[in-house]
């Protein structure tokens, strides 16, 4: 238990941070806003009405939507990564009764990540490489230029994106049975096949659009 739990926490640590990195700029903006309109004497109400409509607004430095998109970029790679360290830890560490149970296991274990991949990584996988995109294909680089900071959100998700790749084949160390190691593999696998392979560019760019609210039209 505590060997899944330390680079779960461990993780989960690194993504808290870079959480805190993506919605510090808009969190500064709106606690100047709040303190140059303290200055001119306003009441406690109209301070919170300012802090809501700050956060409601619809300029793009938004901790709303930045957290909307951060979520959309971190949750399915914490959740693979979850669902990977505890199956290994709670279920292929453990003795199996025979090699054929072994591979029954495996199969059904891993058509659940499959699932999970299916409905978050294979439908916005293109979204942990549009930073590295926008440097080959003009379309997607101009679409980033008028979402100036958005491209450092995009940075960070390529970061948690390769952090966790790392973090999984590190935990090969705590992989005692062939069926472990086979399954972190399979789990990275999915990870890279999923988004390295994936050309659904128009998904990412449409729900970058969504988000910011937001119509841009590609050349």
């Amino acid at each position: 238990m505590i060997q899944s739990l330390e680079p779960i926490l461990g993780v989960s640590l690194f993504y808290f941070f870079t959480y805190l990195l993506v919605i510090s700029p808009p969190l500064v903006e709106v606690v100047l806003h709040a303190v140059s309109k303290t200055m001119y004497n306003k009441t406690r109400g109209k301070i919170f009405k300012i802090l809501m409509n700050a956060t409601k607004s619809n300029d793009s430095t938004s901790i709303i939507r930045y957290t909307i998109l951060f979520a959309y970029i971190s949750l399915p790679l914490f959740a693979i990564f979850v669902y990977t360290v505890l199956s290994v830890d709670y279920v292929f560490n453990r003795s199996l009764p025979s090699p054929i149970f072994g591979f029954i296991i495996t199969f059904l274990f891993l058509y659940v990540m499959l699932l999970l991949a299916r409905f978050t990584i294979k439908k916005y996988g293109t979204i942990y490489k549009l930073s590295f995109l926008s440097l080959v294909r003009k379309d997607i680089g101009q679409f980033l230029e008028k979402h100036s900071y958005i491209q450092g959100i995009l940075a960070i998700g390529s970061l948690l994106y390769f952090v966790t790749i790392i973090v999984l084949l590190l935990d090969l160390e705590y992989a005692y049975t062939s069926f472990s190691k086979d399954f972190i593999f399979m789990a990275v696998s999915v990870l890279l096949v999923e988004v390295i392979f994936n050309k659904k560019y128009d998904n990412a760019l449409k729900l970058i659009e969504r988000i910011t609210k937001r119509s841009y039209e590609l050349n």
